[in-house]
């Protein structure tokens, strides 16, 4: 029995959980689908891209650490160094949209509102607490952007 493991639960998080493998019981080669039979016990077709076709390990955090760098920004700001399951260390940093707006000689639209890009590890959440950053990590975990959302660290 062919199987192959959820690395992106999309929008699907409820019939699918990544890292969970799911025995393969169609294929749609034009439609790039997958039947399999998901965690609400519903035999249904999805995305490709919500598997490794191979059936591998999908990459997962293994640990987390969150660093305040300056503590006058506690509470606006923090790193966070992330431990992958394939060794890799990564980070990224979370920011408030409050904190963006006061970053001093960032570049401003002809309306004055800011504009910025260029900082694929930036993760922008509402307030900066202990629990919504490590939610965060889950969420980008669970749709398969470790990669692109964090930093090698060097």
């Amino acid at each position: 029995m062919e199987l192959v493991t959820c690395i992106n639960e999309a929008t699907y998080s409820g019939s699918l959980r990544h890292g969970k493998r799911y025995a393969v019981l169609g294929r749609d080669l034009a439609k790039a689908q997958i039947q399999v039979k998901g965690d609400t016990g519903r035999t249904r077709w999805f995305p490709e891209f919500c598997f490794d076709l191979l059936g591998g390990d999908a990459l997962r955090v293994v640990g987390v650490r969150l660093e305040v760098e300056d503590p006058a920004r506690a509470g606006v700001a923090v790193e966070a160094v992330l431990e992958l399951s394939d060794g890799q260390r990564r980070w990224c940093f979370f920011v408030t949209p409050q904190m963006l707006a006061a970053l001093p000689g960032e570049q401003l639209g002809s309306d004055g509102r800011l504009i910025m890009h260029g900082a694929p590890h930036m993760v922008v959440v509402s307030q900066i607490t202990e629990a919504l950053v490590r939610e965060a990590i889950q969420r980008i975990e669970r749709q398969n952007d470790l990669l692109r959302s964090t930093a090698p660290v060097e």
